[in-house]
Formats: structure tokens, C-alpha cells, sequence
């Protein structure tokens, strides 16, 4: 297991030096298997296309849990739509 962890680190660890250089702020990292987990923020500003992994109602809005593989890691963040036009980046 210890091997297959340290596999994930290096992994989140060239994520974290390709998202900042594409302009995304890192909230958080998890890594508790093979496939790291990280947060932004808000969404990148370049280079990362996500999909829509949830959706769900907030108030007048709809906010989209949207994914995206990068260097094997797995990285979220949210988006807030009305009436399916991008309102705002997370936080809005």
C-alpha cells in the first residue's frame, strides 16, 4: 500500500505544478488511494476542460460539481448556472 500511495503523492504533486501554472488556486489534496483527489477553487482558467460530474438546486441557482483527470489525479470544483448560463465562478 505504501508504494501505491507514494505513486499518488508524486502524482498530486505534478498535478499541483501544472494547475498553478495554468492559474488555478488548490484548496485541497486527498490521497488515499491510487487516483489523488484535488480542489480548486473556482474553475481554471485555461487548459482544463471539466464535465459535469453533480448537479444540484441552491436557491435561484444550480451549482455543477464539475471533474476533471489531470495527470491521473482527479480535480473538481464548482460552477453556479441559471437557467443554464454560467453565472459565476465558486463562491458566487
Amino acid at each position: 500500500m505504501n508504494e501505491i500511495l507514494r505513486g499518488a503523492a508524486c502524482k498530486a504533486l505534478g498535478a499541483l505544478f501544472f494547475l498553478d501554472e495554468a492559474g488555478a488556486t488548490v484548496v485541497s489534496i486527498e490521497v488515499r488511494g491510487g487516483r489523488p483527489l484535488i480542489v480548486l477553487d473556482g474553475a481554471p482558467s485555461r487548459f482544463i476542460k471539466g464535465a459535469i460530474r453533480k448537479s444540484r438546486p441552491t436557491g435561484g441557482l444550480r451549482e455543477h460539481v464539475m471533474v476533471a483527470v489531470v495527470q491521473g489525479c482527479q480535480v473538481e470544483w464548482l460552477v453556479h448556472t441559471v437557467r443554464g448560463d454560467v453565472a459565476a465562478r465558486a463562491g458566487v
